[in-house]
């Protein structure tokens, strides 16, 4: 084929569950004094079509958010200097608050894709919509973000008069289903059907964990359908009673607890 792949090799476009949400600042910066949110991310499904590189268990994704800003001790929410309450719509966090606030459509005219996985689709609404049933208006707290599953896209902004291809940044595109994912094969390259397993009582697992016998069952039947414990977990993590609870949620993506 007379193509190239243009994507960076880096891991771009995947699912991942937000395990800790905190404003952070770092010494090894040209401002070390300036802050920006820190996401701790778990990597729970590869999209990435051309990604042939080892997973990793966590990324963590830096989102900046302009200048003048101060961050408290515990990393829980950030104030202006000046006073302002509103983060610059463009830094890129400003960007993602004007996704879920429906104020744009996407990451910008100069937004390029990086990942090599084809047309930047963004639909924040179904983060918006979490947002607004948990009463989450500022989004200055940083904990608001916590147990999200969002799907990223590695992304990079070309500006006038850089050269050569920009930066690639890991950055949400809309809150993550489970629907429209590339099969297994496709999206870790290393997944292969498995063969018919016997069925393996789990619920013990999940309710030992926290879960009520309702999802404990859920739980199991998931278990004993899912080709693999990346299947299961991607299913799993959609069930609120699973979101809702860290000692559940820990127990889904530990892959010991997955009946091989």
């Amino acid at each position: 084929m007379w193509d190239t792949d243009e994507s960076t090799g880096l891991l771009g476009h995947f699912a991942g569950l937000i395990r800790s949400s905190k404003w952070t600042t770092d010494s090894s910066r040209q401002d070390p004094n300036k802050p920006f949110l820190q996401w701790e991310v778990q990597v729970v499904d590869v999209l990435q079509e051309n990604f042939t590189g080892k997973v990793p268990e966590e990324v963590t994704v830096n989102i900046s958010i302009g200048n003048g800003w101060v961050d408290d001790e515990d990393g829980e929410t950030v104030e202006h200097r000046e006073g302002l309450e509103m983060f610059k719509a463009s830094s890129a966090y400003g960007k993602i608050i004007g996704l879920v606030a429906g104020k744009q459509k996407d990451y910008g005219s100069n937004a390029q894709v990086m990942d090599g996985d084809g047309k930047l689709v963004c639909d924040m609404s179904g983060v918006s919509k979490h947002m607004q049933d948990k009463g989450f208006d500022d989004p200055k707290v940083a904990s608001i973000w916590d147990g999200l599953t969002l799907e990223f896209r590695g992304i990079g902004f070309k500006y006038r008069n850089s050269e050569g291809d920009p930066f690639q940044q890991v950055l949400p595109v809309r809150l993550y289903d489970g629907a429209s994912v590339p099969a297994e094969a496709k999206s870790s390259g290393k997944a292969s059907a498995k063969a018919t397993k016997e069925a393996v009582d789990t619920t013990a697992t999940w309710a030992e964990a926290g879960a009520d016998s309702e999802t404990a069952t859920t739980l199991n039947d998931l278990a004993n359908s899912a080709k693999n414990h990346s299947e299961f977990a991607k299913q799993a993590l959609l069930l609120p009673a699973v979101k809702d609870s860290d000692t559940v949620r820990d127990a889904v993506m530990d892959s010991a607890n997955f009946p091989s």
